[in-house]
């Protein structure tokens, strides 16, 4: 159950779309940021994009939509490129084959939760958004708890940098 205060009104989305949407928001996030432990800003952006090179295959299994043949076509070239991309840059040694592998896993479910938002699409975007953050942030919380414990939340310390605050993981 998740919920949203707009005009002083309470909405409240409850259906299987939202869990799933929170969720593969979730690990979609959880998983970028992870992988960027292992590979540089640049490499995380390309094996990152390659989400709507997953979200055309995954749309026709999950909403049958119908894509055209150049969406085909350009998805396939897509992929190629991604693939020799990756491969020689980890053969070089210059990207880490665990961080581009989540960077990956992390479009994967990048390619889900946008098509589970279209899915929601009857609803207003807002709401939708709203609804799956206050999920979302539990199940981050729940994800945090399962890997670091209580640590994960009892060592948060904030450091102020050239008047920027962010968190530092100890």
């Amino acid at each position: 159950m998740a919920a949203a205060l707009i005009n002083g009104k309470y909405y409240v989305i409850l259906n299987r779309d939202l869990a799933l949407l929170s969720l593969f928001s979730s690990l979609s996030t959880a998983l970028w940021a992870y992988g960027l432990v292992y590979i540089d800003p640049g490499s995380s952006a390309i094996f990152g994009y390659t989400m709507p090179l997953f979200a055309i295959p995954l749309s026709i299994i999950l909403i049958h939509e119908r894509p055209r043949t150049l969406n085909v076509i350009g998805a396939v070239v897509g992929f190629i490129g991604v693939i020799i991309y990756g491969a020689s840059s980890i053969m070089r040694g210059g990207v880490s084959l665990i961080g581009a592998l989540l960077t990956v896993v992390n479009a994967i479910f990048w390619a889900l939760y946008s098509i589970y938002f279209r899915r929601l699409g009857n609803n207003d975007g807002l709401i939708v958004v709203s609804n799956m953050f206050i999920v979302g942030s539990v199940l981050l919380a729940v994800m945090g708890l399962l890997l670091d414990g209580l640590r994960a939340f009892t060592s948060i310390e904030w450091v102020l940098d050239s008047s920027i605050i962010y968190w530092a993981p100890p």
